[in-house]
């Protein structure tokens, strides 16, 4: 099942709330699975020498909800995936 993930908007609301507080899409339920894992594997097919929209939608939102809620991603193991040809 494709996920719905809409750009950041970059309103700063989740301070403090340690989630997006825009819950039109599937963000909120990605992110949760995130803080409770134990590590975050990150993988995307390349667009125009790119990640997806999609995979950049997560990761700006991912890191305006980290940066305003401080220790969310502490001491978690994270890795990416490329792939070139």
């Amino acid at each position: 099942m494709i996920k719905k993930i809409i750009p950041c908007r970059a309103c700063f609301t989740c301070g403090g709330k340690n989630n997006c507080t825009f819950n039109n899409d599937n963000f909120n339920e990605i992110f949760d699975k995130m803080k409770e894992a134990d590590a975050i594997i990150l993988g995307s097919p390349t667009y125009s020498a790119n990640i997806s929209s999609r995979m950049q939608a997560l990761l700006e939102r991912s890191s305006v909800v980290a940066d305003m809620n401080p220790g969310l991603f502490t001491r978690k193991v994270g890795a990416s995936v490329v792939v070139g040809r």
